[in-house]
């Protein structure tokens, strides 16, 4: 279904995905290699924003959601803890009249960090300096795990990664989209 891919180097994330998805019938689907990950500019926070879930969600995130404002004075969990994940949570569950299912990784550049949001309310900061999401996180976070050590650019560890999760996951399938911030 999905697998999402994190690396922050310094002050920089780069961020890969695959670009398949699956129906009920667990049949796989090849999109646009642009459709699980985008960049969000504020001016004074940018983001790469990677999405599991639901499609029509991801859809409405990536279209119609409007980020609240971060002020200065508040600490990036905070805002995405009191501001960012209720007002998500509140305008999915208006757009979507049922059981929401979407999860978010959000690579963020000021100091580069990676967060893990969900529909459950959990806003997760990671400490490692690479973060995975979807159905082939395990495979691709394993990966990570080696590259790390390993004399390769962060693109090319978050490539190799989504290649792992790819190679081992019948639901996760190329083309590899990847972004920089």
């Amino acid at each position: 279904m999905t697998i999402i891919s994190a690396y922050c180097d310094g002050d920089i994330v780069i961020m890969g995905s695959d670009s398949s998805s699956t129906d009920e019938e667990h049949n796989v689907h090849i999109r646009r290699p642009d459709c699980k990950m985008w960049k969000v500019d504020m001016g004074n926070i940018k983001m790469i924003v990677g999405f599991a879930g639901n499609f029509a969600e991801c859809q409405f995130i990536k279209h119609y959601f409007k980020w609240p404002l971060l002020y200065a004075n508040t600490t990036v969990e905070k805002w995405l803890v009191t501001k960012v994940q209720p007002h998500l949570n509140e305008q999915l569950a208006k757009r979507f009249k049922r059981e929401l299912n979407w999860s978010l990784l959000v690579g963020i550049n000021r100091p580069a960090r990676l967060y893990t949001l969900n529909e459950c309310g959990d806003v997760e900061y990671h400490l490692s300096s690479y973060a995975t999401l979807g159905s082939g996180s395990s495979y691709a976070l394993g990966a990570l795990t080696i590259l790390e050590k390993l004399d390769m650019t962060s693109w090319e560890k978050v490539e190799e990664s989504i290649k792992a999760a790819e190679k081992f996951r019948g639901d996760v399938k190329g083309p590899i989209n990847i972004l920089d911030l």
